[in-house]
C-alpha cells in the first residue's frame, strides 16, 4: 500500500470523503481511509481482497466504511439495494451487528441463527452468519450468488478459519 495516495493528498477523494462521511460524531482514522482509497483504486480490476492487518486496528470500521460505499455506489449504478454477506464466529456477530449499526446507519443487517435451513432468504442489506452455519444455508447463499446482483461483498472475518482447504467448513 506503499504508493497509495493518502487522504486529501488527492483532490478526487477529498471530495469522496466530503460525499461519504461516516455518520455525525465518527471519523475515519488517516490508515482506514487509505485502506478505502486503495481499495477503490483496484476493485474494478480485481474482486477479490485480503486485508490481514493485526488486531485492533479497525478491519470492521474499515469493512463498513466499503459497506458504505459500495451500497451507495450500487444504489447509483443499478438502482437496487446492496447484498452483503459477513461471515464470522458465532461470538463476533453482535460486535458486526454493533458496529454496522454505528457506522452504516443506512443499512438494514440481520444475523442467521440456528442450523435449521431458513425457508426465505434475508432481504437485509448485511447479513451475518458465522462459519459453523454456512454448510446448513448453502442453499439461499448459493440463491443470492447465483443471482443476477449477486453479493456485492463478501467479509470473512477471522479467515484463518478457511486455511484447511480440505475442511468442511472451508469448503462450504
Amino acid at each position: 500500500m506503499s504508493s497509495a495516495k493518502f487522504p486529501n493528498e488527492n483532490k478526487a477523494f477529498k471530495e469522496f470523503w466530503e460525499k461519504y462521511a461516516p455518520p455525525e460524531g465518527l471519523r475515519y482514522l488517516e490508515y482506514q481511509k487509505a485502506f478505502v482509497e486503495w481499495w477503490m483504486q483496484r476493485q474494478t480490476r480485481f474482486r477479490s481482497l485480503l486485508c490481514s492487518d493485526e488486531m485492533g486496528v479497525g478491519k470492521t470500521v474499515q469493512s463498513c466504511a466499503l459497506f458504505s460505499w459500495t451500497s451507495k455506489a450500487v444504489a447509483e449504478r443499478n438502482g437496487r439495494p446492496p447484498r452483503f454477506l459477513v461471515v464470522c464466529t458465532a461470538g463476533m456477530k453482535i460486535n458486526w451487528i454493533r458496529e454496522i449499526e454505528k457506522w452504516c446507519p443506512d443499512l438494514s443487517v440481520s444475523q442467521v441463527k440456528g442450523k435449521q435451513p431458513l425457508e426465505y432468504v434475508p432481504d437485509d442489506d448485511v447479513v451475518i452468519i458465522n462459519y459453523d452455519l454456512v454448510i446448513h444455508h448453502r442453499r439461499w447463499i448459493d440463491k443470492i450468488a447465483d443471482d443476477n446482483n449477486g453479493w456485492d461483498l463478501i467479509v470473512c472475518d477471522e479467515a484463518h478459519y478457511l486455511k484447511n482447504p480440505r475442511a468442511k467448513r472451508t469448503m462450504a
